[in-house]
């Protein structure tokens, strides 16, 4: 029964709280049961349970720093992976943004100390879960339960992205940025200048998975920064001085930067960046060719419908290269796909 739920949760906050005796064999599942908890449709249970998981927690902690006060608290970290299966389940049975023990005051503070630790403190394996557990717990809670934890878990998440570790590692960082950014709104703004080098940065990482998180991150970062000038010239320098992979990754974030924030661009940043799509769309790659013919397209959203026609004419134009000739056509189709697209067509 509920009351029989609470009153466990409440003993075993006791318990940790005062005990002598030694437990670590049964932490896990301590913390497998008190988690599971955070779904009880009852709220008592899920006051108790809160209680209790913090208890948990600060036990933990002192016995990280018995012998030096001034030690890191680990111990936690060590069950991030109990507590990331236990959101996913949650998360599944519930559906997103409406587990009801993360959706109360403060809900997700017992459970960050668990994933915060791995993340900052463990090995390899135990920081990716980490963040994807930090990942599955912005799916599951709702906005404004989400909201005052959003300092707390994106600062961590920052500081280890800029650390070397492997890919899984990073892309399971961007993830979870990535939807931070799509739910901690307004919150994020503070870190968007460290954000926007960490994204740009990932566009140069050999792994096409951390990459094409990197290129859906600015995505969404460019339309909530209110410079985007500076982004811009980064990322046309960037598609003009690589090749393979991580060039056709430049040009991608170029695409979705100048088509969602080019008007707020200043003229002459916009126009250099014109310039270099132009140059890219008369690479001997096709890839980049279409790349750029695309990013192309996209600009069309920064123009009025005379320059649109001037852009058509320019664009048929004969040329002796027929690479360039041929990058010119895809931007033609672009253009007139982003026209459609847009309800421009008639232009």
């Amino acid at each position: 029964t509920p009351k029989t739920r609470a009153s466990s949760a409440r003993l075993l906050n006791a318990f940790v709280a005062g005990t002598q005796h030694e437990y670590e064999a049964y932490v896990d599942q301590m913390v497998k049961t008190l988690v599971h908890l955070f779904g009880d449709p009852d709220d008592e249970v899920q006051l108790r349970a809160h209680d209790a998981l913090k208890a948990l927690v600060a036990a933990l902690d002192r016995a990280d720093k018995k012998e030096n006060d001034s030690a890191p608290a680990v111990s936690a970290g060590a069950y991030a992976s109990t507590v990331l299966e236990e959101i996913q389940l949650l998360s599944r049975a519930w559906g997103e943004g409406a587990v009801p023990g993360f959706n109360r005051p403060k809900g997700l503070a017992p459970l960050l100390p668990f994933l915060l630790q791995a993340l900052m403190h463990g090995t390899p394996e135990t920081r990716e879960q980490a963040a994807q557990g930090l990942g599955e717990l912005v799916t599951a809670t709702s906005e404004a339960a989400l909201k005052p934890m959003v300092v707390q878990m994106s600062g961590p998440l920052i500081r280890i992205m800029g650390d070397r570790f492997p890919w899984q590692v990073k892309a399971a960082i961007l993830q979870t940025l990535l939807q931070l950014l799509g739910k901690g709104g307004a919150m994020m703004k503070p870190f968007l200048p460290q954000l926007q080098t960490i994204f740009v940065k990932s566009l140069s990482e050999s792994s096409k998975a951390v990459r094409s998180l990197a290129v859906k991150a600015l995505g969404r970062l460019v339309a909530m920064s209110p410079r985007v000038d500076p982004l811009l010239n980064d990322l046309v320098s960037g598609a003009k001085g690589s090749e393979g992979g991580v060039q056709l990754s430049f040009i991608h974030a170029l695409e979705l930067a100048v088509g969602t924030a080019g008007k707020s661009a200043s003229k002459p940043v916009l126009a250099n960046v014109v310039l270099g799509i132009e140059a890219l769309m008369a690479s001997g790659d096709d890839e980049v060719r279409a790349a750029a013919a695309a990013a192309y397209g996209a600009h069309s959203s920064n123009c009025d419908d005379g320059e649109v026609a001037g852009a058509v004419s320019s664009l048929l134009d004969g040329r002796s290269e027929w690479t360039e000739r041929h990058g010119r056509a895809l931007a033609v189709a672009s253009l007139v796909k982003h026209l459609v697209l847009s309800g421009r067509h008639a232009a």
